[in-house]
């Protein structure tokens, strides 16, 4: 059935106003692509459920869920590779690579995003040396539902925030690898990217990454240059998301370098702001965060009243990931305050909770259960837990090994492509120059017989003259002539010119013959020859005629072709 114009409007409006919040809302940006979905799925068009879909997807990850978003990516794939749109089927490949990557933790995938970076860099390539933008359009969804191509500036900008984009998820496999140099690397090709189509929201988004980064390593000065720059975007237009995010990664940064008094402001300051958007597990990292360094560093009181916060916040999604970091931190805060065995039997359901859900926090659960065994002197429990440490020990340092010897695949991969590239270029550049080359002796071949031509006209003329004035016998002049114009036809230069010309210039004669099938071939002649840039007296050398006959051809030329007046001929052929 046709869609109606009503539903493709109130599609296109749900969805444009779902990817308006992604940045502020994306739960809200979900909901809204879900009434979008229901619609598509009512009138039976694939492409407003494929695109609703995407968008979708797209609010999940937003909002750090990576394992929703796998059937309405992998929906909407099936539809854009079967349609050949390549740049919905990247977007959407990336967005798969980033649900998988931090969803199963397939370090795997990193390969994958590397290929489909490779993909847009050398499909915008190639894009800049065509005409034909059909095959590599970045757009958005909101454009794709109305089938509408933006313009060249739109396409541009497009592209660029699907890079800047990838090169932030690139950044975050590295990341989760340990290899921050890297992750550095990409996130600064992003900074630089955003900083050239002054996408101000992808700019400040970079630099609180590269803040995050350098925190880890333990750069405070660069950290914080990022993280205040953020900040001041943030502020600026008003992105309390981007505030509560940022205030954060101040507190932690202040935290590690042993401010306690600027990372609890901090903190406090982001809690407030996450409590006031709704985001119950920003919160409650904020105040685990607070509770730990109050256990370790300072008031047991203070820590078990953050946690405590911490965890009515999580009430209403009890089975997330952070609940069972709030758990932990409550049960070593009461084990701090009173000692007692039955922490352990705290920590092994945890453990159990964690191992079946693979979380990384069974790590930290099995040294916290060990070290509290020991410290209450029960032999049996800290044998069992320190094995489980061991255990997990040993499972480290394999990942690691497998981590370098994929570290050592990706490496061997990409300087694969670049090999495989260089050598594209090399052959482009070799065929290039010899396409030139030809062409060049195409127009040499054309400039002799012009002037062979034309000295052969002049002398035809002044026999003819002899033979007016009655000098010489009409029977020797008649046969010179006949033997000049027997000669001009059987020059070996022409049949060289006419094979150079079918050979460089076969797509433009296809172009030309499917334009106006009634050229005939004499026409088609004289579209090359005017195409190289020659005169109309030199080709009625080259081609044995008067300048009047090549002047008509071209008339018949343009009428066939309907070029208007307007356009000289010699431009309108070297357009095509």
């Amino acid at each position: 059935m046709r869609v109606s114009d009503d539903w493709m409007k109130k599609v296109s409006a749900l969805l444009n106003e779902a990817e308006g919040s992604l940045a502020s809302d994306p739960r809200n940006a979900f909901e809204l692509s879900k009434k979008a979905m229901v619609i598509g799925k009512r009138c039976r068009e694939p492409r407003l459920l494929a695109a609703s879909c995407a968008v979708a997807s797209k609010s999940l990850l937003a909002v750090g869920e990576y394992r929703r978003p796998v059937p309405y990516i992998k929906s909407a794939l099936h539809y854009y590779e079967s349609n050949g749109d390549l740049d919905a089927t990247l977007e959407l490949r990336h967005n798969l690579a980033s649900a998988k990557l931090f969803g199963e933790h397939e370090k795997e995938i990193l390969v994958e995003l590397h290929r489909v970076l490779d993909a847009r860099l050398h499909t915008k390539k190639k894009e800049k040396s065509t005409r034909n933008r059909v095959f590599y359009t970045p757009r958005s969804w909101q454009d794709r539902i109305a089938d509408r191509i933006p313009s060249n500036s739109e396409i541009e900008h497009q592209h660029a925030l699907q890079l800047i984009s990838l090169y932030g998820t690139i950044a975050r496999a590295y990341r989760s690898l340990s290899e921050n140099l890297k992750a550095i690397d990409y996130l600064q090709k992003g900074l630089t990217l955003s900083e050239e189509i002054q996408e101000q929201p992808m700019l400040a988004l970079m630099r609180t990454n590269l803040g995050s980064v350098y925190t880890e390593i333990g750069n405070f000065a660069l950290a914080l240059e990022h993280l205040e720059q953020a900040m001041e975007f943030y502020r600026a237009a008003r992105h309390e998301r981007g505030v509560a995010g940022t205030l954060n990664q101040l507190g932690l940064l202040f935290l590690k370098n042993g401010k306690r008094r600027e990372s609890i402001q901090y903190f406090r300051r982001a809690t407030r702001t996450f409590k006031s958007l709704g985001m119950s597990e920003s919160v409650a990292r904020s105040l685990v965060l607070r509770a730990r360094h109050e256990r370790l560093n300072g008031s047991l009181a203070r820590a078990k009243r953050w946690i405590d916060e911490a965890a009515s916040d999580l009430r209403r999604i009890e089975k997330s990931r952070m609940y069972y970091s709030v758990e932990f931190e409550r049960a070593l805060i009461e084990h701090a305050r009173h000692p007692k065995r039955a922490t352990l039997g705290k920590l092994s359901k945890l453990h159990r909770e964690a191992r079946k859900r693979k979380l990384e926090l069974r790590v930290e659960i099995a040294q916290e259960a060990a070290r509290i065994a020991l410290e209450l002197s029960l032999k049996p429990e800290s044998g069992e837990w320190l094995f489980r440490v061991h255990s997990y020990e040993a499972e480290r340092m394999i990942e690691e090994r497998n981590k370098a010897v994929l570290a050592s695949r990706i490496e061997r991969a990409r300087q694969k492509l670049a090999r495989e590239r260089t050598e594209q270029k090399t052959r482009a550049k070799k065929m290039e120059s010899e396409f030139n080359a030809k062409m060049r002796e195409a127009e040499l071949l054309a400039q002799q017989l012009a002037k062979k031509g034309s000295f052969q006209a002049s002398l035809l003329e002044h026999l003819q003259n002899m033979r007016i004035t009655g000098r010489y016998a009409t029977e020797t002049i008649q046969g010179v002539v006949e033997w000049i114009e027997t000669a001009r036809f059987r020059d070996q230069s022409y049949e060289e010119l006419e094979a150079n010309l079918g050979n460089i210039h076969r797509d433009f004669l296809r172009t030309i013959t499917d334009r106006s099938p009634d050229l005939t071939a004499t026409e088609r002649r004289v579209c090359v020859l005017i195409r190289l840039g020659i005169g109309i007296p030199e080709i009625a050398n080259i081609l044995f005629v008067s300048a009047r006959t090549i002047e008509t051809h071209a008339l018949r030329i343009r009428r066939k072709l309907h070029i208007p007046r307007s356009i000289r001929l010699s431009k309108f052929l070297h357009a095509i």
